[in-house]
Formats: structure tokens, sequence, C-alpha cells
């Protein structure tokens, strides 16, 4: 439910955008979603717009993950040694 309404909502222009970028590298469009739902602010929209229709427990869950800070990612391409 995430995942779609940051793909149908307001966000759809910068969602487009980052998957631009992202293009051959199909891993990195999962990582352009979370973006958008997280810091993007797509989750924190959803959850008072339509946290309703969750159940009690995912709505907590989904407060939780909202008070948790967006972490990097290392990005290298596959096969390469760390």
């Amino acid at each position: 439910m995430l995942a779609t309404h940051a793909q149908r909502g307001p966000w759809r222009p910068y969602l487009d955008r980052l998957l631009t970028c992202a293009l051959g590298a199909p891993a990195a469009a999962s990582l352009c979603t979370d973006f958008v739902i997280f810091d993007g602010g797509a989750a924190k929209q959803f959850l008072a717009d339509r946290g309703h229709l969750l159940r009690a427990d995912e709505r907590e869950l989904l407060r939780g993950w909202l008070t948790m800070p967006l972490d990097v990612y290392e990005c290298a391409p596959a096969g390469a040694a760390r």
C-alpha cells in the first residue's frame, strides 16, 4: 500500500526522476521507492490519510519506522570486491 501510495501520489514526479537515474540497475528501483516513501514523506502522509486502513499493529509498526533515521546504502557493481 505504501509503494502504491508513493507511485500514485504527488511524489510520482520525484519517483520517476529517481527511477530514470537508476536505469540499468533494477535493484536500485526499490531503493528509490524507499527513499520517496520514508525520506520524501509519502509514509507520513499515508499514515495521516489512510492509516485507518491498517490494522493497529501495522499502524504502530509504520509509526516506529518513521522514527528511524534513513540509513546510507553502499552501492557496488555486482561481483565487486569489498
